[in-house]
């Protein structure tokens, strides 16, 4: 959880403490909690060739 949220650029200790405090609930939160994780997106070098 702490790789990942210094990946997506989010606070680790708020959902440590949640964990500490109510075990794997915790953790289900950051994983489900909405708009939590961003996406991460690349441009497509397919856009770039598609001629309309």
């Amino acid at each position: 959880m702490a790789q990942d949220a210094k990946a997506s650029g989010r606070r680790f200790w708020p959902w440590a403490l949640a964990t500490l405090a109510l075990g794997s609930l915790g953790v289900l939160g950051y994983l489900l909690w909405p708009g939590a994780r961003r996406a991460v997106t690349r441009p497509s070098s397919r856009a770039d060739t598609l001629v309309a």
